[in-house]
């Protein structure tokens, strides 16, 4: 007689002894099963307590929405324990979607994974600030990627009242925080940001660095368009503020505008107690030529503080034919640097010296040059 092999009968075994076959990911568990779960909260028991939570937290995002009607139980210890439930899930959930940060890829914006982040709401923001917090720059591009993926979701996110906590950030140390941050600002719109900015740089409470990055930003994003009156008059305060880290933006804002009504003070700042400022100053000389101009930047080539005699050297060397001095014509057969590449004289020949000829400061006097 041939004997029946036990693989069917260990089969139907198997068939009989689990309730249920395994969920697809993202399914919704029954909502019999978290009734039942949601009751063992409410034991006891420690242990009976400890293996419902455990199980309601295995089950996952899915389970959320079961959970959403007992966050309001009668008995505080299920209530206690559903919301403890809910939270943790909703982190990990968080921490999963910012993980996907670390994706190198230009069209993350567009991925799947942003669309999942963006899905969240704005109760993810929190993860994403404090992802700032942790990201550099300096560090490889691992962080650099998560930082800039971060600041594209929240600028989809961000609101009016989250405003305030971005431009806390403007006088961040890693320059590749405040060039991320420049879009997200302008999706505010002009109107909406530039009152605040206004404001900020009017306060004397707010700190120097800040008031410096604002006017740099002012100057080179969409924040400010056309002839703004308003933002030239507060930079004209700021000529006089007691910081040299926003008097020295104050001039360069004047510089880069081209506004001749601040020349008289720009030359005055060229005596500026603080090397910066002087610097500066020195820098914007080349738009305010005159013959006092001239005799300030020779007096700053003997200037203590070598960044302020450098320049004033570049500004010299920046005007048509400068006359400069012992300077004009060096002993030693090593070039004087230049401040840009190599130019290229009228015999075709290139090189970084300074022409060696003398012109008097009042033929220069009503030239300009960028």
């Amino acid at each position: 007689m041939r004997r029946r092999s036990p693989v069917p009968v260990l089969f139907l075994l198997l068939l009989v002894l689990l309730p249920s076959s395994p969920r697809a990911e993202g399914e919704a568990p029954p909502a019999r099963r978290v009734a039942a779960l949601v009751a063992r909260l409410g034991s006891d028991e420690f242990r009976v307590r400890e293996e419902a939570y455990r199980e309601l937290l295995a089950l996952g995002p899915p389970v959320l929405p079961l959970l959403a009607p007992y966050r309001e139980s009668e008995d505080p210890e299920v209530a206690r324990l559903v919301r403890r439930v809910m939270d943790e899930v909703e982190h990990r959930l968080d921490e999963e979607l910012i993980a996907s940060l670390d994706r190198r890829d230009d069209a993350f914006p567009e991925s799947e994974a942003m669309r999942r982040i963006l899905r969240r709401g704005r109760r993810i923001l929190p993860h994403l600030f404090r992802v700032l917090d942790r990201a550099d720059a300096r560090y490889p591009n691992y962080d650099y990627w998560r930082m800039r993926n971060a600041y594209a979701a929240i600028a989809r996110l961000a609101e009016p009242g989250d405003l305030d906590r971005l431009l806390a950030r403007l006088d961040h140390p890693n320059l590749q925080h405040r060039i991320l941050l420049r879009p997200v600002l302008e999706g505010f719109g002009a109107d909406r940001v530039r009152p605040r900015l206004l404001a900020l740089l009017a306060d004397p409470g707010a700190p120097p660095r800040r008031r410096a990055q604002i006017l740099e930003l002012l100057l080179s994003s969409r924040l400010l368009t056309g002839d703004d009156e308003a933002v030239r008059d507060a930079a004209r305060k700021l000529l006089a503020d007691p910081s040299g880290v926003v008097r020295a933006a104050a001039v360069r804002w004047f510089w880069l505008r081209r506004d001749d009504s601040v020349a008289g003070r720009i030359l005055s700042l060229a005596g500026d107690p603080d090397p910066a400022v002087r610097a500066a100053a020195l820098r914007a000389l080349r738009s305010y030529p005159s013959a006092r101009a001239d005799a300030a930047l020779r007096r700053a080539l003997r200037d203590p503080d070598p960044t302020v005699r450098t320049a004033a050297l570049e500004t010299l060397r920046g005007t048509p034919a400068p006359d400069l001095g012992p300077w004009s014509c060096p002993s030693s057969p090593t070039p004087i640097p230049s401040s840009g590449p190599p130019r290229r004289s009228s015999s075709g020949s290139s090189g970084t010296a300074a022409p060696c000829r003398a012109s008097s400061p009042s033929s220069r006097s009503g030239t300009r040059t960028s």
